[in-house]
């Protein structure tokens, strides 16, 4: 399905063949600068990853590939939701945001410091990009609209995580996105009731 009002690209990193149905949404953080550009190189075929959406910070939206596909977008043999492997069963979503804050990385990657909202500092004093509200109610409303289409997103889950987690969650050993100043716990109670 074709989300309504979203920028259509078309991701060659995504498949058709042995998908599940959908149980779980995973939030991640792109660890890059605009959504069109993290969009766009998760339509190149080098990139050998993907996500069903990308949200900027401002709330628009780019589709990367129908809803009845599955991206990789969480997939390493270390990921599973549940005790189940995590992309055949779940959808995607990409929000724009560098994550954690390093002025080194910001000055590689951007030419120039840090310069957006005050960071989010974490309980031992780390800084993280805050999300906006516009982008937070874009992924609200995305998640909703999955829920309409997917009413299994709104049973309940069949094990210890949610049916909306973070790539954390899935990944622990590898993964810290959507990291800290993203709220997975109390987006799944509100998103998904």
């Amino acid at each position: 399905m074709k989300y309504p009002g979203a920028t259509q690209m078309t991701t060659p990193n995504a498949y058709t063949k042995d998908v599940a149905p959908v149980e779980l949404v995973v939030i991640h953080y792109t660890a890059a600068g605009s959504a069109s550009g993290s969009a766009k190189w998760l339509c190149d075929p080098q990139a050998k990853a993907s996500a069903h959406f990308v949200v900027e910070r401002d709330g628009r939206v780019w589709q990367l590939a129908d809803t009845d596909h599955r991206t990789w977008h969480a997939g390493g043999p270390s990921s599973s939701w549940n005790g189940r492997r995590v992309n055949s069963r779940s959808i995607g979503i990409e929000l724009a945001n560098w994550g954690p804050i390093d002025a080194l990385r910001m000055q590689v990657h951007t030419g120039a410091p840090y310069k957006g909202p005050p960071p989010f500092i974490d309980v031992d004093g780390k800084a993280w990009e805050p999300y906006p509200p516009a982008q937070l109610q874009a992924a609200e409303n995305i998640v909703r609209w999955l829920a309409g289409l997917y009413p299994t997103l709104r049973a309940p889950s069949p094990g210890p995580l949610p049916r909306l987690v973070g790539h954390q969650d899935v990944d622990p050993s590898r993964k810290r996105d959507p990291g800290p100043a993203f709220d997975r716990l109390g987006a799944a109670r509100r998103w998904l009731a």
